[in-house]
């Protein structure tokens, strides 16, 4: 059950990435777009929610491995359990693992700020200063 969501996300991204590029190209080849053209503009709006998707995707799976691997090694290896010879070694995994999805919540941050221009402008606009007006 703990591959589950990984094989889903996996083929969900995949899945996204191919069909959106594939729209994107086909609109562009028959509409004769020009770079300020309306449909331009939604094909490259497209494209960016995709990649941020697929960065998003890929960061969760990158970071999320090792919790998965962890509880598959300590399934097929039974050293390699809280009470098994290897008990050290499976907390200090652990651990890491913990500290790769804390990661994961911080760079999902990043990613949306770097390739969401509303999410930037909205985190922007919440912590500037504001000076009020006296009177």
């Amino acid at each position: 059950m703990t591959f589950l969501p990984y094989t889903t996300i996996l083929l969900c991204s995949v899945f996204l990435a191919v069909h959106l590029n594939r729209t994107a190209s086909w609109r562009l080849q028959n509409s004769g777009t020009k770079k300020d053209d309306k449909t331009f503009t939604a094909n490259a709006k497209e494209l960016r929610v995709a990649k941020t998707v697929l960065s998003i995707a890929t960061a969760f799976l990158v970071l999320g491995t090792l919790g998965a691997l962890r509880l598959l090694c300590s399934i097929i290896w039974p050293e390699f359990r809280p009470l098994g010879t290897y008990d050290k070694t499976f907390r200090i995994v652990g651990r890491v693992g913990y500290l790769f999805s804390i990661t994961n919540s911080s760079v999902n941050f990043a990613i949306y700020y770097t390739l969401g221009t509303q999410f930037r402008r909205t985190v922007n606009d919440m912590f500037r200063f504001k000076p009020t007006l006296q009177k």
